[in-house]
């Protein structure tokens, strides 16, 4: 696999929506101006994973991981970094 520019990958991380990538794997509902879901990282019952679009960034209150757009799915699919960059591309 052919190296991903540091360039290229803040363009495609400033150009991809969190709340939109995030939605694609699990539910997310609008809270204020940030959004909120369950998380998918541990036993979780209630929306304790913060998503703010306007930071690019998520956070769960629970189990404490976070992270931009990249770790998410990163985390969620158990993939390598340039796999989930070439996800989210």
């Amino acid at each position: 696999m052919a190296k991903i520019s540091d360039h290229d990958i803040n363009a495609i991380r400033e150009k991809a929506d969190i709340v939109d990538v995030i939605g694609h794997y699990i539910q997310v509902h609008r809270k204020g101006n940030s959004y909120v879901a369950i998380c998918p990282f541990h036993d979780d019952h209630d929306p304790s994973m913060s998503i703010s679009p306007e930071k690019r960034i998520y956070k769960c209150f629970v189990c404490g991981n976070g992270g931009n757009v990249y770790t998410f799915v990163q985390n969620y699919e158990n993939i390598t970094f340039p796999e989930a960059v070439g996800r989210v591309a």
